[in-house]
């Protein structure tokens, strides 16, 4: 069971602070990740699995059918 409380290592939250942006989003990432990792281990890890596989198939399908590209984010040159 996870007792100690997720912290940043201080170059990320440093990078974090020094960023500007609303307090809001500067602090939901940590905050998601100590609800997961609560969540994880408390309850089941396989909503996450049934998530993750899910998508890749959606990912897969949406591919296969041409509605996205595989190569979209690559630089043209």
């Amino acid at each position: 069971m996870l007792t100690e409380k997720c912290h940043l290592p201080t170059s990320l939250s440093h990078s974090i602070l020094k960023s500007g942006g609303n307090s809001r989003s500067k602090h939901s990432g940590p905050r998601c990740l100590n609800w997961f990792m609560k969540f994880i281990t408390t309850k089941s890890f396989m909503p996450f699995v049934i998530y993750r596989i899910a998508l890749g198939l959606l990912l897969f399908a949406l591919i296969w059918l041409g509605v996205l590209a595989p190569d979209a984010g690559q630089p043209t040159h």
